[in-house]
């Protein structure tokens, strides 16, 4: 019997893909999309539906003057929202204070020839917010460091570093740091499209983030816990240090599951023939990967220490003494942390 019911849903597969690939002849017909005709409405009486509306086969062209309006080189407003919205995440912080209105009854912009630069640089690209991307995360100001160590004098002068004398130190979105974790696991499933991922299956699944079921009522508890966006949120996300954030970084399935994968990783491309790897090789490695900097002295030193002590436990292997120190990376500040 599963036989044959194998042999029929193969056989299915083979007609449906014979008629994907036909080309789509002049006579073919489809099934109208699901809300290809208007509802009916009640505006003018609770007690019958309005009356049908006969609407014109040829569009009057309000929709596309409406667009063609708010794209238009006279009207620079929507380059300055889009530039605003950009540079917010990749900064952290809106060139004008108000991501979500930058009329006349919100503040001005601090900076305001670098939000009309840009706003121009983005109408002369022809709109290519790829071309916007690569300028801003290649500029001098994103390549600048976030620490304010031995800049007193900056300090005094603007504290909430409104001028951009430094990087603002940001925290990864929720999707980047799960994302993250299976990349470094070679773990992560970087197929582009489908169905979203249903709610039951995302802890066992390897997608992207950006693939979850995500709604009001249902929520992946690891993203939510770092602050993932609502569905209503669409100008500029909340950033909250709680406890369960840590909690998340150190006992969730996601990460332990993948701290072994990652020390693997690590050795297996430190490793030149398949020769032994160094502790400090290693420990060096980890460092750059997860935390993107070399360890001091004091770091390395307290690293050997650790992978020590850990040998020592009864019943632990090398590659899981291994994976001790990158779980303890993860959880590392700097590992969720841009500067």
């Amino acid at each position: 019997m599963i036989d044959a019911e194998l042999a029929k849903a193969r056989e299915s597969r083979n007609k449906a893909m014979i008629t994907a690939d036909t080309p789509v002849g002049k006579d073919d017909h489809f099934l109208p999309l699901v809300g290809a005709e208007a509802a009916p409405t009640r505006f003018t009486s609770t007690l019958k539906d309005d009356p049908t509306i006969n609407w014109s086969g040829q569009s009057t062209g309000r929709r596309k003057a409406l667009a063609e309006w708010i794209t238009d080189r006279r009207n620079p407003l929507t380059a300055r929202v889009a530039v605003n919205h950009i540079w917010n995440r990749h900064m952290g912080t809106p060139l004008a204070p108000n991501t979500f209105e930058l009329g006349r009854n919100a503040p001005p912009p601090v900076n305001p020839e670098l939000l009309d630069w840009l706003a121009a640089e983005l109408i002369e690209s022809g709109w290519d917010m790829k071309h916007l991307h690569r300028l801003i995360v290649s500029s001098a100001t994103y390549r600048m460091s976030s620490t304010s160590t031995g800049r007193e004098a900056d300090v005094a002068k603007d504290p909430d570093n409104v001028f951009w004398w430094r990087r603002n130190t940001i925290r990864l979105e929720s999707e980047v740091i799960r994302d993250s974790v299976l990349s470094l696991a070679g773990a992560l499933d970087l197929t582009m499209g489908g169905p979203p991922v249903a709610t039951e299956k995302e802890d066992d699944s390897r997608r992207r983030s950006i693939y979850f079921f995500h709604s009001n009522n249902e929520r992946n508890l690891f993203l939510t816990t770092f602050d993932e966006a609502l569905v209503t949120e669409c100008y500029r996300r909340d950033q909250s240090i709680v406890p369960q954030q840590a909690l998340a970084m150190t006992n969730s399935r996601l990460v332990l599951d993948c701290a072994k994968p990652i020390a693997e990783q690590i050795t297996k491309n430190i490793s030149q023939n398949g020769a032994q790897v160094e502790d400090t090789a290693f420990i060096r490695c980890s460092f750059s990967l997860l935390l993107g900097s070399l360890p001091s002295d004091a770091a390395l030193g307290a690293s050997r220490e650790a992978l020590n002590e850990w040998r020592k436990l009864p019943k632990i292997k090398a590659v899981d003494v291994r994976s001790f120190l990158v779980w303890s990376l993860l959880n590392h500040n700097d590992f969720v942390t841009l500067r």
